[in-house]
Order: structure tokens, then sequence, then C-alpha cells
């Protein structure tokens, strides 16, 4: 064990926090440094209220980045008057070397072998993916501690057991091992996957107060095909099986459920915690030259767990399905997907979720300076009783659509560019109790660019109705921006200035007005400098409301090395 635990200290010696590829070791510099320094002092200031922040506030942040023979090390510091902060990364560090076709991964890391087995947990231990040359074979594998054991005696007094959330415990060692073998040919790739964790009972005291907390284990066995039928067509696979065992302290037990195949001698503790779960994801596409269609079938079991996952939703079934098209040379273009989404699969739940999805987008080149873009989305959800009930029924019924419009215009395009644009959208949600709400968004501008002496700038009017029962509430007001280049392109001005008038249920609420000006530019090799100024200006208009005046500012640095 020595000698692995030096052998592994030598690699992250030599090897970088991201993969690094040592094949070229010997072309490296021995010591390089990098990073950057950042500050920043803003200001602050209301008239008409009390504060929102404090008038003055300063931070810098620094980070430093020392690379030895491509590893690296980063550092970072934070300093401001409110705190101060120093961090480097050794405490989660995680290298992954690279030599040729082989990947290392050491310390913290995390790998994906699919969504259902092991996907996005971070772990502690090793793992390696080859791609072997001159073969249609690629294998991944890992070995690690998943979870840290934190105590009960740990957790500070007067926290209990149900205040804290799993990841702070109380909590087993987690370990887990898995490995992956893909199978890569011209007609599509197989990938066979094996994943087994667990709790490790001895790794913490557990007292007699907390018996529901108990170690776990997990085996899932994995299957993945993507497969080409001809040159048009395309299916994708996906199958897993999970062995979930709740208690492993209950005395073994063979489950007459599981066929032989489904028991693992040493490599799986089965009893009558014990549950079997699937997951099955089956999809498929075939382009027919002027429209593809796709279908998709997702199910996964009630009660489908895997150690491997941070979080899995279970007890969904998705039936989805879309069209895709092109039309007059692809001016026209055109996706849509329709789905259904329901869970209580077995039916053993008091009540049912299902819920209709519907997407489509649309973009039309109506011309060369003429286009249009459209979106529509439908999602319905209905859960309604599934038990014997006594007196009243339950149901709940939502309905969300959305809608957008988008329309741009070119004007004169080769002499001077300028555009009108326009933007709608609508957002309707309601339900069975009547919670209604409509949010409307219109926006129509006009944007002009003089390249000659690097000004642009743009006018809009924006209005929008948020109609949430009981409350209506318009809004209307124009936009000005201006942005100027100045020193040939090194920096550049800019200013903004907006109006809002707002209504609430017929009766005018306020006048809000807003200013902004910026400033940034490179003062010289990689060091810039920015200056920024804004000012809010509400008057209202309900009798008794106070109105107010903010003033914010913000003087930036930054220089990079």
């Amino acid at each position: 064990m020595k000698q692995v635990f030096l052998f592994l200290l030598l690699i992250l010696a030599s090897v970088g926090i991201q993969s690094q590829d040592l094949s070229n070791l010997s072309e490296k510099k021995a010591v390089e440094f990098g990073g950057g320094v950042n500050a920043t002092t803003s200001f602050y200031d209301v008239r008409g209220m009390e504060n929102r922040r404090q008038p003055f506030f300063w931070q810098i942040n620094a980070n430093v980045n020392v690379d030895l023979f491509g590893t690296s090390v980063p550092f970072s510091a934070t300093f401001s008057n409110q705190q101060n902060d120093f961090s480097q990364p050794f405490n989660i560090v995680g290298v992954s070397p690279k030599y040729k076709w082989i990947t290392a991964h050491l310390g913290y890391r995390s790998m994906n072998f699919s969504t259902y087995t092991l996907s996005g947990v971070r772990f502690f231990g090793a793992g390696v993916e080859a791609d072997i040359p001159n073969m249609p074979i690629e294998v991944s594998a890992m070995h690690g501690r998943l979870n840290k054991g934190i105590d009960p005696m740990d957790i500070p007094v007067g926290v209990t057991a149900v205040d804290v959330s799993p990841a702070s415990g109380p909590a087993y060692d987690r370990w887990g091992t898995g490995a992956k073998v893909k199978y890569n040919k011209s007609f599509g790739s197989f990938e066979f996957i094996a994943f087994r964790a667990e709790d490790r009972a001895g790794s913490i005291f557990v007292p007699d107060s907390l018996q529901d907390l108990r170690p776990a284990e997990n085996m899932i066995l994995g299957f993945n095909a993507d497969i080409n039928i001809d040159k048009k067509t395309r299916v994708h696979l996906e199958l897993a099986r999970s062995y979930y065992t709740q208690n492993t302290s209950l005395p073994e037990e063979a489950i007459e459920a599981f066929t032989f195949a489904d028991n693992f001698g040493a490599l799986f503790t089965a009893n009558t915690s014990t549950q079997m779960n699937n997951a099955v994801v089956l999809g498929a596409s075939r382009d027919f030259g002027k429209f593809e269609l796709n279908a998709k079938y997702n199910r996964v079991d009630p009660g489908y767990q895997t150690m491997g996952s941070p979080f899995l939703n279970n007890d969904l079934q998705n039936i989805t399905g879309g069209i895709g098209f092109g039309l007059l040379k692809n001016k026209i273009n055109f996706t849509g997907d329709f789905g259904v989404q329901t869970d209580n699969i077995d039916g053993l739940k008091d009540d049912q979720m299902q819920r209709i999805i519907l997407n489509a987008n649309a973009n039309i080149q109506a011309s060369q300076k003429l286009n249009f873009s459209l979106t529509a989305s439908n999602f319905t959800t209905n859960a309604y009783q599934t038990g014997i009930i006594t007196n009243d029924t339950l149901q709940f019924f939502q309905i969300t659509e959305n809608y957008s419009l988008s329309a741009f215009y070119t004007l004169n395009a080769d002499k001077v560019p300028q555009s009108i644009f326009l933007t709608v959208s609508q957002q309707m949600t309601e339900d069975a109790e009547d919670n209604n709400s409509q949010i409307s968004n219109f926006n129509l501008g006009y944007t002009i660019t003089l390249q000659s002496i690097g000004l642009t700038g743009n006018v809009s009017v924006n209005y929008f109705r948020n109609d949430i029962n009981p409350i209506l509430t318009n809004g209307v007001g124009p936009t000005v921006a201006l942005s100027k280049q100045i020193f040939e392109g090194k920096g550049s001005i800019n200013a903004t200035y907006a109006n809002a008038q707002t209504i609430i249920n017929g009766d005018r609420n306020s006048n809000v007005h807003t200013g902004r000006v910026g400033f940034q530019i490179s003062l010289f090799k990689n060091s810039t400098l920015g200056i920024d100024a804004s000012i809010v200006d509400q008057n209202p208009y309900t009798e008794g409301a106070v109105g107010f005046t903010e003033y914010r500012g913000n003087v930036t640095y930054g220089y990079n090395f």
C-alpha cells in the first residue's frame, strides 16, 4: 500500500490540474507563471430612502497560476473592506495526465459512463480512459470514495439529522468502482457498463437514536447502443438495471423474484431491502431529405436509484416526437417537438401527473433584408386522483403558453448599416383555480452604425403588460443608447437613457428615469481601466408613496500577466 501511495505522489508531482499531455514533457518550460489582478471601487448614495448598500466598497481579486512541467497550481486571494479570503485548491486537488492514448484521473475527479449509471458525481480516487490505437475498443475505469463519512457526533449541537441535508450528514463513507467498454465500428457503437458502490458500515459511529441510518449498496449493469441502420436512419438505445439494497446489515437472503443472473455472489448483498429497477431510453431519427423525423421513449422505474449520480428523477415515462424541415431553399426552417410525460407508472400512488409539451420554432428569410423568427410552446400539466376517495376528488390543472416573434429589417447595409427590429413576446399561465397570469412585452427599435467614426446608436420604445390576477401593471417608455470607439479602438465610451412610466390597475403609479455612462480603455499591454456611473430617479404618483434618487459609481482596473 505504501508503494502505491508513493507512486501516486510521484504522478501528482508531474501532471496538471486539467488533462495534460505528457508525451511532449521535454518541450515544456520548467516553471511558468500566469494570473491577474482585478481591483474594484464602488460608490453609492441615495436620497429619499434608506441606503440599500454601503456608501463605499472596495475589493481586490488576485489569482496566480504556477505551472511546473505542465502541473497547474492555481492560487487565489480576495481582499475587501468587508472580508479577506485566501484559497488554494489542494484540498480538492484533481489531476488528469495524458500520455498518447491514455488519460489518467487522480485525486478529486468526475467521470461519465451514462446518465443512469455513473454521471457527474465527484469522487476521490483514480480513473483511466484508454482509446486503444488500431483497435475499435475504448476502455474506462474508476475506483474511489464517492462520499466522505460524517459522524453524527460531528454535527453541531442543536442540529438534528432531519435538519441537515444528505450532503452534510450524517453519512457513511461511500466507495465506488466502475468500468465501461466501448466497441466502435462504422455501423455504430456498443457500450457495456458495470458500476458498484457501497457504504462502509464501520466508517462512522451510529448511535441507537439514528436507527434509520443504515449502510446501503448498489450494483448497476448498463448497455448502450448507437446504430446506423443506413446513411439516413439512426437508432439509440440505453438500458440500465439497478440493484439497490437499502440496508446491508440485514441478513443476506436470496430473492426469488431475481433470476440467477441477477445474483452476483460476493459482489452484491441481496436481502429483503433490495430493490431491482430499470431505466430505458429508446430513440430513432430518420432523414428523408426534405424533412427529418425523430421519436424517443424514456422510462425510469419508480424507486430507480444510482449512487453514481448526485440527482436523478424516477417514476417518469416520456414519449416524444419531432419533425424538422426546410422549404424554398432553406429560406424557411421549421422544427417542432411534441411529447407526453406521466408519472405513477406502476399505479400505486393516489394521484397521477400528466404533462403535455409542445415546442415549435420557425425561421423565415422573407428577403435579403427581412428576417422573422417565431417560437411557440405549450406546457400543460394535469394531476388527478387515481385512488378511491370518499366525498371529494383532487385535481390540478395548469397550462403555460409562451409565444414570441422577432423581426429584423436591414436598411442600406452596403453604405451605412441601419436596421429596424421588433420583438413581441407573451407568456400565459392558468390553472383550475383561476390563478391566471399574462405577461406581454413589446419592443420596437432602430439601430445605426457609423463605421467611419466608430459610433453605434439605437433608439427603441418598450412596452410591457403584466396581468397577474388581481393586479394589472402597464409600463411604457423609450430607451436611447450610444457607443463610441476612441483611441483607435483601444477604448470606448457608452451612454444609455431609459424611461418607464407605470400604471397599476388604471392609476398612474410611478415615473422612473435611468441614466448610465461608461468608459473603458486599454492602458497598456494586458491592462484595462473602466469607469461607469448611473442614476435612477423614481417619482411616484401614488399618494403616500416616497420617491428616491439613487447614485452608483464604479472604477475597475485589471491586469493580466
